[in-house]
């Protein structure tokens, strides 16, 4: 892109038009590209002034594209612990707002845009809350009421399945499981990662689930069903340096970011290596997926933001 990233990006998704992506730069700016003219269209202040060089928020966005909600920094314990909503065209806040008690580890909307799940650390100026649980919480986006339930680790990452009635979770002890949020109870467990699980999805159908996990390094695929079987395994190692960033499309394809500044395209049905884009000097820090699979952006540690044509998908 012509500008680049005012601060460290950990975030980054394409709006629902495909044209245009969005980035949440140092814990305290959103940014909206415009990929067809490869400029940053706007820049929005959402937290306390203060950019962090290698600390970004969070933010995420409704299917419908109606709003950006997202997580700032606070510089005092350098948390994520507001969550606010900003109009995506006008980049106004919106008075709509989701409260919670403690600080903020992955956001993820219902495929209907009706809901909000955000997982919930307790904490407050850096000191964990006593007896109170890491938690899911989950906003109904017109109302702003909230339900949720506990859970045993901190979420790291959360994905609504295609019909809207589980909720996946990532978390930080390596767990993967399934839940009925509304009952709430796991309906079941996917075991296999070591380290922390930083990013969730579904495959289109919802029979298949797809993982990944930066301190294992690899990625999944698992059939989601009783039995939870693990189909594939990619061992990230392969593109030559650790994994930094995932993120994976509906249509059993996912690129990873690396140290090195690589971007590699997977195969997740045969688990194989498609193409990869090569930069040096700079980390990859969050990569994204155009809602038709054809392109990815990249955010990387020297500011840049790339866009890369992607090769025909196996799978639609």
């Amino acid at each position: 892109m012509a500008e680049r990233q005012p601060a460290y990006c950990s975030s980054l998704v394409f709006m629902p038009d495909g044209l245009h992506a969005v980035s949440e730069s140092g814990g305290n700016f959103i940014c909206v590209w415009d990929l067809k003219e490869r400029r940053r269209e706007q820049q929005v202040e959402h937290g306390y002034g203060k950019p962090f060089a290698n600390i970004g928020g969070m933010m995420a966005v409704p299917r419908n594209g109606s709003f950006i909600a997202a997580a700032a920094v606070n510089p005092a314990d350098k948390n994520m612990q507001v969550l606010g909503c900003y109009d995506p065209k006008s980049g106004e806040r919106l008075s709509k707002a989701f409260g919670f008690s403690g600080t903020t580890g992955a956001l993820a909307f219902s495929p209907d845009s009706s809901r909000l799940a955000v997982a919930v650390a307790p904490g407050l100026f850096g000191f964990a809350k006593l007896f109170q649980p890491f938690s899911i919480a989950i906003f109904d986006v017109q109302t702003g009421k909230q339900r949720g339930f506990d859970v045993q680790s901190p979420a790291h990452s959360l994905a609504f399945a295609p019909d809207g009635k589980r909720l996946l979770v990532g978390s930080a002890n390596g767990q993967l499981r399934l839940w009925l949020p509304d009952v709430p109870t796991i309906d079941r467990n996917f075991k296999g990662h070591a380290g922390l699980v930083g990013q969730v999805a579904f495959a289109r159908d919802g029979k298949r689930v797809f993982s990944a996990s930066a301190a294992d390094g690899t990625l999944r695929v698992w059939e989601n069903d009783q039995g939870a079987k693990e189909l594939q395994r990619i061992d990230s190692g392969k593109a030559g340096a650790p994994m930094t960033c995932t993120a994976f499309w509906p249509g059993h394809r996912a690129v990873t970011g690396h140290a090195d500044g690589t971007v590699v395209v997977w195969d997740l049905a045969t688990g194989k290596e498609s193409q990869r884009f090569a930069r040096k000097d700079a980390r990859v820090t969050a990569v994204a997926i155009s809602p038709d699979g054809f392109h990815a952006v990249a955010a990387l540690s020297d500011g840049q933001v790339y866009l890369y044509r992607l090769p025909p998908p196996s799978q639609r």
